[in-house]
């Protein structure tokens, strides 16, 4: 378990070492002749990612999480195929620019038909009954993250079209937050990240009657997993051929669908 722990530090650590030549353009710290070879270093990062994307996600669900194999299969197969359908959406409406917040996404509904043919399949030893109120309790958590979420998303790049920006402003008079930009954005992630956890608790709530330390913990760890999981999928996704651009900077994650992923 201990070398698994440490493993899994590592791989972030020289995850982010691959990437150097991304942040920190033009400061080398490999050999000037590896950089020369640009196929060779794009394919084994390809592979590195890929590894290391199913390595840190298997072990965030058997030795944190403690599921079941096919329970992770499921859960890995729904958050591809949600992210394959909001990336065919995003590429036949047109990828360029900001056109892609301009309309409703329908790949939002399909995600959710996912979503509950998933809960109904894991759950399909509980009764009818169980199953249905699960299914009613999770379809109002996962319209009303979906919902804030994107609120929160077009409070960042977007204010005027933010209703939680107007709530903030009118209703409880905190226009201070809007006057520097570092704690507006602050303001914005405290409130993506309470989000998160007030949706976990109520998720909690339903599957356990007792929230215990445990539960407490697992609920707290999505604020670290979540981003790390976008960063590691967003290398990948842009490395389609049909994504005409390479982003991996939490700005595009909406955009590439790889913050859905992560969610799942």
């Amino acid at each position: 378990m201990k070398r698994t722990i440490l493993l899994s530090i590592l791989t972030i650590l020289f995850f982010f070492l691959l990437l150097w030549d991304y942040i920190f353009t033009g400061i080398n710290i490999f050999p000037i002749g590896i950089y020369k070879n640009g196929i060779l270093i794009s394919l084994i990062k390809k592979l590195y990612i890929l590894f290391y994307s199913i390595f840190f996600i298997t072990f965030v669900f058997k030795y944190i999480y403690k599921l079941k194999t096919n329970i992770s299969v499921l859960i890995i197969l729904l958050a591809v195929i949600s992210n394959i359908i909001w990336l065919i959406e995003i590429l036949k409406n047109g990828w360029e620019g900001l056109k892609w917040i301009e309309y409703h996404h329908i790949a939002f509904c399909f995600i959710y038909v996912l979503f509950i043919i998933f809960l109904v399949l894991i759950n399909k030893r509980n009764r009818f009954k169980c199953i249905f109120l699960k299914i009613i309790w999770y379809s109002i958590i996962f319209t009303s993250f979906v919902i804030v979420f994107i609120d929160t998303f077009y409070a960042q790049f977007n204010p005027f079209r933010s209703i939680i920006v107007h709530l903030l402003i009118t209703k409880f008079r905190l226009n201070f937050l809007f006057a520097n930009i570092s704690i507006y954005n602050i303001t914005i992630i405290m409130v993506q990240i309470s989000i998160i956890l007030f949706s976990n608790l109520i998720i909690a709530k339903i599957e356990k009657n007792k929230i215990t330390k445990n539960i407490l913990l697992i609920i707290l760890l999505p604020i670290v997993i979540i981003p790390i999981i976008a960063l590691f999928t967003s290398y990948l996704v842009t490395m389609l051929p049909m994504i005409p651009q390479r982003y991996i900077d939490p700005i595009h994650w909406l955009k590439l669908g790889t913050i859905i992923f992560s969610f799942i």
